[in-house]
């Protein structure tokens, strides 16, 4: 028995010795035998460990770097920075696959012919990279471009709404644009529209009509100037949420005809969270002393920044009454919603030389660029 103890001791010590010594090896060489795309993908695009085994997956295959090098270097030479490799290689791993003179250079010569500066480009295929693999992407970017027109913000469209260029033209988007203009949409709202919510014009024509039913049932007729603020306020809230913001506003103080008359006036409340109306609503009254018929009449109020808009202004005004500067009284609708340019030539310029640091605390707390 003894000897079988000591047998065993044996065999454990060194069963032991042998673990330590593998791990310790391991540890030293985490990559000695890790696949060979996987140490490519380290070495020559940069990405951590992590990254490069799981953007390896489908990409095994790869046993040489001359594939994956010749798409580096196209890259490359078409502008594309390191940040933005490691970004499309991270999103498209197998883009190190596809045929540099078959694909990747004819493809983006095309889309160059739409009108893209190289900069805008290498831009928008680091952040929709599945373009390279798209065969309507083109004809897609082409019509958004004669749609939008020439657009400034054309490229920041497309990177916020990629939906736009991988969903149907002919079964999805224009049914949907010929629906909204029959619902007496100007073209040019319908692209504002878009903008906003890009995937509104990519949903279902079923769910565009709803949302259009739901907008109705709120008061607001086809063709109106409102209808259209309405829908896009309608599409970001849900049901349920919409629901539950109407009951929240009659529980403010307001009379259901009250509830009414500021949703068409200012629908966008709809999409305001409710803990901010209740800031706000708690603002108005004690710092203002606006009850909530005033905020009623002027429901513009409550879409305005607390801590970049109402707050700094109302310091403001707080202390020039303090030091005796302001003896009018002055109307919260039309202080609040001046522009900036005209609230710091009434109530801050006059008064630079006794409150020297007036207009510094103010640009600090707004932000506001002069």
């Amino acid at each position: 028995m003894i000897l079988l103890r000591r047998r065993i001791a044996h065999l454990l010590h060194s069963t032991s010795r042998a673990a330590t010594l593998f791990f310790s090896s391991a540890s030293q060489n985490p990559l000695s035998n890790s696949p060979f795309i996987v140490e490519y993908l380290i070495s020559s695009v940069g990405l951590s460990q992590e990254a490069a085994i799981k953007a390896s997956k489908n990409i095994t295959h790869l046993k040489s770097p001359s594939q994956p090098d010749s798409v580096i270097q196209l890259l490359k030479q078409s502008g594309f920075s390191d940040d933005q490799i490691k970004r499309l290689v991270v999103r498209k791993p197998n883009i190190l696959c596809a045929s540099v003179d078959k694909k990747l250079r004819p493809k983006m010569k095309a889309m160059m012919q739409t009108g893209f500066t190289e900069s805008e480009l290498t831009q928008l295929l680091s952040e929709i990279p599945s373009f390279f693999h798209s065969n309507n992407a083109v004809s897609r970017i082409q019509f958004w471009r004669d749609f939008f027109g020439n657009e400034d913000n054309f490229l920041k469209t497309l990177i916020r709404g990629r939906f736009l260029l991988t969903s149907s033209l002919d079964n999805r988007i224009l049914p949907n644009i010929s629906f909204l203009s029959g619902c007496g949409i100007p073209v040019k709202r319908i692209g504002s529209l878009i903008k906003s919510n890009p995937r509104l014009i990519t949903a279902k024509l079923g769910s565009i009509k709803d949302l259009v039913a739901r907008t109705e049932e709120l008061g607001f007729c086809r063709g109106s100037g409102m209808f259209y603020h309405a829908l896009d306020s309608v599409f970001k809230v849900s049901l349920d949420n919409m629901k539950e913001k109407i009951k929240l506003l009659r529980s403010a103080g307001w009379s259901e005809s009250e509830v009414s008359s500021v949703i068409l006036r200012a629908p966008y409340i709809l999409k305001i969270s409710n803990k901010n109306l209740a800031d706000k609503r708690k603002f108005f009254l004690e710092r203002l002393g606006c009850d909530m018929s005033y905020l009623a009449k002027n429901p513009t109020l409550l879409s305005l920044s607390l801590d970049k808009r109402l707050v700094p202004r109302c310091d403001v005004l707080q202390l020039l009454k303090s030091k005796g500067l302001l003896k009018r009284k002055v109307a919260a609708n039309s202080v609040m919603q001046a522009t900036n340019e005209t609230f710091i030539l009434k109530f801050i310029l006059p008064y630079r030389e006794k409150i020297p640091k007036l207009l510094d605390n103010y640009v600090a707390a707004t932000a506001v660029k002069l």
